[in-house]
C-alpha cells in the first residue's frame, strides 16, 4: 500500500525504519541543523551514518552520552565501530515507539547446527533486511 512517505522519505532514521534489532557499523558523523518546534530557533544535533545505509540516526541526548559512554566524548573516536539499533516504548505516552542504541556483546557461540530448518536471517546480524 502506498503512502506519503513513500513521495516524501525522510533522510533520518525512524524507529518505523527499524524491524527488528540490527548491528551497524559507524560510518561517520555530521552536524545537522533542525529547527526547535517549540521556540523556532535552529539547533545543531548530531547525525550518526552507518557503512552500506543511506539513511542518518539523530541523535537525542540519551543516545549520545549512551555512545559516550561506550567509546568516548569526542564524535570521531565512534568511527568504525558496531552498534545494535532498536526500538523500545516511551514513558512519553501508549504506543510512542523511538529509536535506541545498544552496544553489542562479545560474539556467541553456537552450538552445533541440528537437523531441521533454519531461521530465514539473523535478526541481529543480518542488516541487509533493514530498508534504511
Amino acid at each position: 500500500m502506498t503512502s506519503v512517505n513513500d513521495y516524501f522519505p525522510s533522510p533520518y532514521v525512524s524507529a518505523k525504519d527499524i524491524v527488528h534489532p540490527v548491528t551497524v557499523t559507524i560510518d561517520r558523523w555530521e552536524e545537522h541543523e533542525f529547527l526547535d518546534k517549540k521556540t523556532g530557533d535552529l539547533r545543531k544535533q548530531p547525525v550518526l551514518f552507518f557503512a552500506g545505509k543511506d539513511k542518518g540516526l539523530v541523535l537525542n541526548k540519551t543516545n549520545a552520552f549512551t555512545i559516550a559512554n561506550w567509546w568516548g566524548l569526542q564524535f570521531d573516536s565512534w568511527i568504525g565501530k558496531q552498534l545494535i539499533l532498536d526500538t523500545h516504548e516511551t514513558n512519553f505516552g501508549p504506543g510512542i515507539t523511538v529509536g535506541r542504541v545498544a552496544e553489542p556483546g562479545p560474539p556467541v557461540t553456537k552450538p552445533p547446527a541440528q537437523d531441521g530448518p533454519k531461521p530465514a536471517h539473523d535478526p541481529i546480524t543480518d542488516s541487509e533486511s533493514i530498508p534504511f
